[in-house]
């Protein structure tokens, strides 16, 4: 009989393979967009990218631990969560819309891209204009991604206001669903 950790291992591996399959023309035509941005600006590119997505999920961990609160009827524990979130999204929301829209070309994408575009007359060799189309290019692509980011945490956010809001207002609503305890029977030598 198969361990436990070798079930769990063949279930997840056989998620990612179907995960995979089914998200093939997608990746294929973003992969080599993320590729060509790496190889031509290094980390440097993405790194502002990895921060906004970093604290923007922890907004959405701190918007379910919000809405688990209210489905436990822990009301009263309510600022342990929401305090936070305020905080993460003003501070990443900020951060965000300065990175992609701050007319500092060190700071924002969009200017940095403008900036480049400036120095693209002046490009004596094709080498240097390579460099300057990537990074044109390296900045969009991180400005559109990061408003991405931006936007899909405030759909997230939104639809947990909305449950957040049903469930203060009509308590009796409120069901909690686990699923029933099953023992395991763990093969022991």
């Amino acid at each position: 009989m198969p361990s436990l950790s070798d079930l769990y291992f063949e279930k997840a591996n056989s998620l990612l393979i179907k995960a995979r399959e089914k998200n093939q023309p997608v990746i294929s035509k973003i992969a080599p967009l993320i590729g060509a941005s790496i190889a031509e600006g290094g980390i440097n590119s993405l790194w502002p990218i990895f921060g906004v997505g970093n604290q923007l999920l922890a907004v959405i961990a701190l918007a379910f631990g919000t809405t688990i609160l209210i489905k436990m009827k822990r009301i009263r524990y309510l600022w342990v969560t929401l305090a936070p979130l305020g905080w993460l999204l003003s501070v990443t929301f900020s951060a965000g819309l300065i990175k992609i829209f701050s007319n500092n070309p060190k700071l924002g994408f969009l200017s940095a891209a403008h900036n480049f575009q400036s120095q693209l007359a002046a490009a004596t060799n094709q080498q240097t204009l390579s460099f300057l189309k990537q990074q044109i290019l390296n900045n969009y692509i991180d400005a559109c991604v990061t408003g991405v980011f931006l936007a899909l945490v405030v759909i997230v956010v939104i639809a947990n206001a909305r449950v957040w809001i049903k469930l203060l207002l009509n308590p009796e609503q409120i069901k909690l669903n686990e699923d029933p305890y099953v023992p395991v029977a763990v093969n022991t030598v």
